[in-house]
């Protein structure tokens, strides 16, 4: 290493002025000095003092630039800190107790530390005050981590303080007891991601500790005291300034390098380094600053394909230069010397030689040590051969054994300036020397004699040897290279201009060399090839050329065909074929061999093209190597195969008459197409040969495209199976019909080929035909069956019985694909299948779990369980078999709510739905694994809902559980955390969660001990019966019949009037009296008095004293039983579903069916409801409730004086809502269920997924379609939102218009339409706003063919657009009442990932908020950025060359509301790039466009423009309102109202890569 001073500057005043600190700014332009009680601002590459900053008072001790170049600071001993901006202005000043010692900007945040004796301090230009902490003592030094998020500061005591960014003390590093800690710097290059601190003290010592204070590495003494130490940008070298008046060069682990410049005169307080280049500035005591440039040298080592070179000073770089592998030794020391010979590596360090080699075989990357050579060695040049190291110092070689003893030594004439090791016996290597006398001597180990080869004019700079050793080229440094016989030692050649040279390993006669700027490459006596390059030839192998740039060998490819052919021109084919072997192409390889075959050298032929492998001209070659060897053919033959092989033709045919081989001339035309030259070739009356011919031609006719002409000559040829395959392959059905009817019955084989065939096209009659003639039945079946033709199929099988089953069974098939598994059913009945159907569906159900579709899964288990009632089975197996199928319905039911709550982002069940359904799957499946069910799924989703519900005792249950599963380590971690939040917790479930058996009225735990019993009460056994919606726990005792009486008698005696006598009477309205005690309640009252799993039993008298409506008959079919269920809370509505014989909640199945259109269960479609209420008692008593209520709250309403305006706003009613009835209040003998009022308005609210929504109640929410989202009106009503898609009506303001599957993209192919009705009779306008609008580009002619927005049935005209459009919108007028359809029509054919999301929002006829008329876009604020539909910085994707992203026919308004107290409007264009409207945009000049130069008006926009009204530029009127072109002047308008036009033509063609406008305006105030 190497430092050159760039400049030195002394600083003198009335005294010296010591350097204390410097730095460079981040640019590394300037260099920030600290001299005396000045700041010095230098310029780094001259010099140049650009000018001294004064403000301190005292000596400035230290100086730092933020990582953001935009301010410095420096501290002095006055106290004080100053912040200097990076244009040397003083911006801020502020104080410290003592002063100011160190300093440093953090890298990240650049937030200044400071640091005085006493205390330590943080300033930020976003604080407005300086945050100080207590030091502790004496700070001396401090320094930020690379992620400034720790600091470290050096105390006089002797200790490091590492804190984080607040200033909180994380870690203390002792050191020694009294010794300072004078300098510390963090390493840039992180080591194992850990943040390695350099550590220097007042002693010498230098040391290394991690952030957490653990010491890395070994301490380095210096024996001297460090005053500054600072890491090279990289982080891999240290420099080190001190009181020895020298700098040092270490390693990043303190391994010392060098010394960096001379010793100065005194010390060297500090030093800084370039961040950017290799220099370094020092600056002395004396007030010396020397801004040094570093350079290093080049150590390295070359043998062959091994080359070895130094890194990081004490790293040894050995790369394979022809598999580019690499491998690193690290030395950690500094690496003087290498030399590679062979397979051994000496490596010169300071203090000791080390000689490595591989550790396997010769070709392996990896070394070991073999001998350590513990002594310093002085040398020149380091050589090294298999069992020795040979130093050059000057006139004098040394040989010396691999243990240091020096066993030859040769002294020469002159100074050696060239060796190399050119080979031989281990311990008899030959080394070949150059002198600067210019003599080359030749010096065998074992001899102590050299020996004289040749002599050059001018030192010898370089010099190589033949592979052969028989020649050498020596280059000297005059630059010219010697080219010299070994064996006549003959001069044989010079060349001018040479720095280096080298021989081909590979090659005797190949020699590459170097020269300014060039590159020759010399074969044998030919011309050498020259061309273009830069650095220095250091080896030859192959076509490989080893070329050093800097200390890098990169390596070249060598052409050398161009040696190979002019080999060929002389004939010399063996010396050809050499140089191939070097490496040339693939096509000269071919050329090699053709010239070689011509000439019949068949060896170098062969060897030719098995190197391409090209097998057809190895073929050639060995068949005439071998019919010369058999002496089968003669020479006139054997020349017919070379001249074919060559392309002459006539020739080859001429000899192979000549030889009586005239087949082979007849093959060689037809194989080439040349038929009718061929036939010249054919004996007459030889039928054979011509059939041949003919099928050659009929194939060479399907090549060339003409298939119908093939088949007919394969035809005529007689390969009937050929021609048949060409006519399927091209689907001529008549013609395959009319070859069938051609062919005689016998050929069966060809017939049922043309059958097959003929149905596998689809022709259903014309295989049916083929088949009838072959008497094939069944066949013609299977065709009727492929073609779906049902009706033929089902005629067939009723002449022929045996068909049935061949025909149904796929018949079923179908049906059950296109989802009509009833009939399908029907089918496989009538196909003898029943096990069959079972079959598909089981499939069926296993695809769609497989799928997650889970409630068609529950709808197959369902069918199966119907079907599995008519098999033929007895009466325990289809008992077992329904029950499980019935089961596993069930279990897939509910599962779908829980995928969907953890699979979708949003749900619309409540907590405690999700609650009882995850509860009820918990039990249900205790026991049982169904695939596709998760448990753990089940219990977090449970754990989830009860901790939102406050059930804290079912949590720590459910989490024990989770503990005792096996789970993963990540997902045990979080239930362990989760249980010790759960301790928190009360352990106990609220009451109102706990389910309530209706039999005994006892409350049941919510996770029972024994899981077997979780769905029965655990007091008396009632099995408890849920609400296939919600999953609540519904109010039903089940009962069974006395022994002797019929489902029939029982249904009748239920339906039986009451008696008078038992009628209930009414005293008043809140008061209800019975006549008579319910005999069931009373059976009940005496059931409960009994044991557990006491079962109810009724007779007949209680079955005639049941109220019909409260009973509920559920028939079961055979082989069940009928059962029956008495409601004990009538005013609790209860319907079943007669097919499923699911239980449901009223309400919840009518919202089911108004949603679905069937049940939500079995899919069956039907509307008649078994209601458990007398409805008509109930809505009388609701109606009268309603009225007490309303006359209460008006009456409250007049005393208060607090009235409703319901025409306030848009959308506005009164809504009485009833609250769901409370069953604990009965648990409470609280008869009545309790309603309140609730008034509020159906006003705009925002949702919790913060998209616009409408207040409703929430069954009003869903009545409408729509999906609470949060709440509104102080939390007594639902933010409902309402999203359509595809085929949609609404009448509801804030409708959001969206694509199928949003927000995932929709790849188009229909057309998407809208139905927005008034929401009420004085909505006049809606405002659409595209909230995501992106389809397909329109075409190079600006027309929306592939994606089209329309809008029709509106007064106002709205264009037709595409393209990108997100946050535009649009104003619409209604046409009096007409609906208005929106329309998105899309094109799958091109793919394209369209997405769009149009808010709908409907305007009142007086609203302050409704566009005026004629305005298609209306702009409310002073200022805002108007753009044209579809625009974009980028190009028309669909067509980026020509094409343009405007759109034809526009025509429409931009309005903007003029502000109060503003009287005119400014419209300017957004940037340079944002006004191109007209023209052709791709041939203007980048930088002209958005200037005057390319902005156009008046006469100028005639097809595509934009209008201001009344415009004035700089105060002066235009002449013209038009304007358009690629750029837009700054144009004011004070005419009222202010508007902007735009319009556009028909055809925007030659108007390429236009992307339309982006305009700023801005309102002016009115004058004064």
């Amino acid at each position: 290493m190497r430092a050159q001073p760039a400049w030195v500057d002394k600083v003198q005043d009335k005294l010296e002025q010591c350097i204390y600190d410097l730095c460079f700014n981040p640019d590394g332009t300037q260099l920030v000095v600290a001299a005396g009680n000045q700041v010095l601002v230098y310029e780094t590459t001259g010099g140049a003092l650009v000018q001294p900053l004064k403000g301190h008072k005292d000596t400035v001790y230290c100086v730092c630039y933020a990582k953001d170049g935009r301010r410095f600071a420096s501290g002095s001993a006055d106290k004080s800190v100053i912040i200097w901006t990076f244009k040397l202005e003083g911006i801020l000043k502020y104080s410290h107790n003592e002063a100011v010692q160190a300093m440093q900007f953090n890298p990240v945040s650049h937030q200044l530390l400071s640091c005085s004796l006493s205390d330590i301090a943080f300033w930020s230009a976003e604080q407005k005050a300086v945050q100080k902490h207590k030091s502790g003592g004496r700070v001396n030094c401090c320094a930020w981590t690379l992620d400034g998020q720790y600091l470290a500061i050096g105390l006089a005591t002797g200790y490091v303080s590492i804190r984080n960014k607040n200033g909180e003390e994380k870690t203390r590093i002792e050191r020694q007891s009294g010794i300072p800690i004078w300098s510390l710097a963090w390493n840039p290059l992180r080591d194992d991601a850990a943040d390695i601190l350099c550590i220097a003290e007042w002693n010498g010592v230098i040391s290394f500790y991690t952030i957490n204070g653990k010491p890395v590495g070994k301490e380095r003494t210096v024996h001297f005291t460090p005053l500054k130490i600072t890491y090279f940008p990289d982080g891999q070298y240290i420099l080190v300034s001190g009181s020895n008046k020298q700098c040092l060069l270490m390693t990043h682990d303190g391994i010392q390098l060098a010394v960096v410049g001379n010793t100065f005169s005194s010390w060297i307080w500090s030093c800084a380094v370039h961040p950017s280049s290799s220099h370094v500035a020092l600056g002395c005591q004396d007030g010396t600053i020397t801004y040094l440039q570093l350079s290093w040298n080049i150590v390295h080592g070359l043998y062959e394909d091994r080359y070895a070179y130094r890194e990081n000073m004490t790293d040894v770089i050995i790369q394979h230069l022809i598999t580019n592998q690499k491998v690193r030794i690290k030395c950690k020391d500094l690496v003087c010397r290498i030399a590679v010979y062979r397979n051994r590596l000496a490596v010169q360090l300071p203090e000791r030689v080390i000689i490595y080699e591989p550790s396997g075989s010769n070709e392996g990357m990896h070394y070991r040590i073999r001998e350590k050579l513990n002594q310093t060695i002085n040398c020149n040049l380091l050589v090294i051969t298999t069992n020795h190291l040979v130093l050059c110092l000057e006139r004098r070689l040394q040989c010396l054994s691999f243990t240091g003893i020096v066993e030859r030594e040769w002294i020469l004439d002159d100074l050696i300036t060239y060796i190399k090791v050119v080979g031989g016996p281990a311990g008899q290597e030959c080394l070949i020397t150059g002198l600067k006398t210019g003599h080359v001597i030749k010096i065998y180990l074992d001899n102590p004699f050299p020996a004289h080869l040749a002599k050059v004019e001018g030192s010898v700079r370089c010099l190589d040897i033949s592979s052969l050793k028989e020649k050498m080229a020596v280059v000297s440094e005059t630059g010219i290279l010697s080219i010299f016989d070994l064996y006549t030692e003959e001069k044989l050649q010079d060349f001018q201009d040479v720095t280096s040279v080298a021989y081909n390993s590979a090659s005797e006669d190949i020699m590459c060399f170097s020269g300014s700027n060039y590159l020759a490459i010399k074969v044998a006596n030919f011309s050498e090839y020259r061309q273009k390059f830069s650095g220095f030839v250091v080896g030859h192998n192959g076509s490989k050329l080893y070329c050093l740039n800097g200390s890098a060998v990169i390596i070249l490819e060598v052409p050398l065909s161009l040696f190979m052919y002019q080999y060929l021109d002389i004939e010399l084919f063996k010396e050809a074929y050499e140089v191939a072997c070097l490496g040339v192409a693939e096509s000269d390889w071919r050329a090699l061999g053709i010239a070689a075959l011509d000439n019949l050298e068949l060896n170098i032929a062969y060897s030719a093209f098995a190197r391409i492998k090209n097998l057809r001209y190895i073929e050639v070659v060995s068949e005439v190597e071998e019919k010369l060897k058999s002496g089968e053919w003669g020479q006139e033959a054997c020349m017919a195969i070379a001249a074919a092989a060559m392309g002459r033709l006539r020739d080859a045919a001429k000899l192979y008459q000549k030889a009586g081989l005239q087949q082979y001339a007849r093959d060689m035309y037809s194989d080439l197409r040349m038929f009718d030259i061929a036939q010249e070739f054919i004996a007459s009356g030889n039928t054979q040969d011509r059939t041949i011919l003919l099928r050659r031609r009929a194939e060479w006719a399907k090549s060339l495209g003409e298939p119908r002409a093939a088949a007919e000559m394969f035809f005529s040829a007689g390969d009937i199976q050929r021609a048949i395959n060409i006519i399927a392959e091209y689907g001529w059905i008549d013609m395959l019909i009319k070859v069938g009817r051609q062919l005689d019955k016998s050929d069966r084989d060809n017939l049922s080929l043309i059958a097959k065939i003929l149905k596998q096209l689809g022709a259903t009659h014309g295989a049916a035909e083929i088949f009838s003639r072959l008497g094939d039945d069944p066949d013609v079946a299977d065709v009727l069956i492929d073609a779906q033709a049902w009706p033929e199929a089902f005629e067939l099988a009723e002449r022929n019985p045996k068909l049935k089953s061949r025909v149904y069974g796929p018949y079923a098939r179908w049906l059950a694909e296109t989802g009509r598994f009833s009939e399908a059913q029907e089918a496989f009945q009538m196909a003898g299948q029943p096990e069959e159907s079972v079959s598909v569906l089981t499939s069926l159900a296993d695809n769609a779990i497989a799928e997650k579709r889970y409630r068609d899964a529950c709808y197959f288990y369902w069918l199966l369980s119907q079907l599995s009632l008519n098999l033929l089975k007895n009466t325990e197996e289809i008992k077992t078999m329904y029950l499980s199928y019935y089961n596993k319905a069930d279990i897939y039911y509910a599962y779908h709510e829980i995928h969907k709550y953890l699979d979708e982002p949003f749900t619309s069940l409540m907590p405690e739905a999700l609650f009882n359904i995850s509860r009820y799957l918990l039990l249900k499946t205790q026991g049982i694994q169904l695939e596709g069910v998760s448990k753990l799924k089940i219990m977090y989703t449970l754990i989830k809902q009860a901790r939102l519900l406050g059930a804290n005792k079912l949590v720590m249950q459910l989490l024990e559980q989770l503990r005792s599963m096996k789970i993963s380590k990540n997902l045990l971690a979080q239930v362990e955390t989760s249980t010790l939040a759960a301790r928190a917790y009360p352990y106990r479930d609220p009451e109102e969660l706990l389910p309530l058996c209706y039999k005994c009225s006892t409350f049941n735990p919510l996770l029972p001990v024994d899981n077997s019993i979780g769905s029965k009460c655990i007091q008396c056994g009632l099995k408890f019966q849920y609400s296939f919606v919600m999953f609540e726990i519904l109010p039903l005792v089940e009962f069974e019949l006395e022994e002797g009486i019929t489902d029939q008698e029982a249904e009748k005696l239920i339906e039986e009037p009451l008696s008078l006598s038992s009628i209930s009477t009414t005293e008043d309205q809140l008061t209800v009296f019975s006549n008579e005690t319910d005999l069931f309640t009373a059976r009940l009252i005496k059931y409960e008095e009994k044991i557990d799993d006491s079962t109810v039993i009724v007779g007949r008298s209680v079955l005639k004293s049941m109220d019909p409506s409260t009973v509920l008959i559920v028939k079961w079919p055979k082989p069940f039983k009928t059962k029956y269920f008495r409601n004990l809370l009538p005013d609790l509505q209860v319907t079943l579903c007669k097919s499923c014989l699911k239980l449901f909640h009223s309400d919840d199945y009518e919202l089911a069916l108004l949603r679905y259109g069937h049940c939500p269960f079995c899919r069956t479609s039907h509307t008649p409801l078994l209601v458990l209420q007398n409805a008509e008692k109930s809505d009388n008593l609701l109606e009268m409730f309603s009225i007490m209520l309303a006359v209460l709250f008006g009456i409250f309403s007049f005393v208060t004086g607090q009235f409703f305006d319901h025409n306030n706003t848009l959308m506005t009613n009164e809504v009485m809502e009833k609250i769901s009835y409370n069953p604990y209040m009965i648990r409470q003998k609280k008869f009545f269920p309790f309603f309140s009022v609730i008034r509020f308005a159906n006003s705009q609210c925002l949702a919790s997924n913060s998209l616009n929504g409408t207040c409703f109640t929430r069954r009003e929410c869903y009545n409408y379609g729509g999906t609470p989202s949060g709440t509104c009106a102080n939390g007594l009503g639902i933010c409902c939102v309402f999203q359509k898609t595809c085929g949609s009506t609404t009448n509801i303001n804030n409708t959001y218009f969206i694509n199928p599957g949003y927000p995932t993209t929709y790849k188009g192919g229909e057309r998407c339409t809208i139905t927005v009705n008034k929401c009420n009779s004085d909505i006049c306008q809606i405002r659409l706003d595209f909230i995501d609008f992106s389809l397909a580009q329109p075409n190079m002619n600006g027309t929306c063919d592939y994606d089209l927005f329309l809008i029709t049935g509106a007064s106002s005209s709205v264009p037709r657009i595409c393209g990108e459009n997100s946050n535009q919108h649009v104003y619409v007028d209604f046409n009096g009442a007409s609906p208005i359809t929106i329309s998105i029509g899309t094109n799958a054919d091109y793919a394209f990932d369209r997405r769009w999301n149009i808010r709908i929002q409907q305007i009142a006829c007086d609203s302050l908020w409704r566009a005026p008329n004629g305005c298609l876009q209306y702009y409310k604020s002073t200022s805002d950025t108007v753009t044209s539909f579809n625009y974009g910085t980028t190009v028309n994707s669909r067509s980026p060359m020509v094409g343009t992203r405007e759109m034809v026919n526009l025509n429409y308004g931009v309005c903007v509301r003029m502000a109060l107290g503003y009287c005119s409007i400014q419209w300017s264009q957004s940037d340079i790039n944002s006004f191109s409207i007209s023209g052709d945009t791709s041939t203007l000049d980048p930088t002209i466009i958005g200037t005057s130069a390319v902005a156009e008006s008046g006469l100028d926009c005639i097809d595509d423009f934009v209008i201001i009204p009344n415009p004035s530029e700089d105060g002066i009127p235009d002449n013209t309102e038009r304007f358009c072109g690629n750029a837009f002047i700054t144009k004011t308008s004070t005419l009222k109202p202010f508007v902007l036009y735009v319009v556009t033509n028909d055809n925007e063609l030659n108007d390429a890569q236009n992307k339309g406008f982006k305009l700023t305006y801005r309102q002016l105030p009115c004058a004064v």
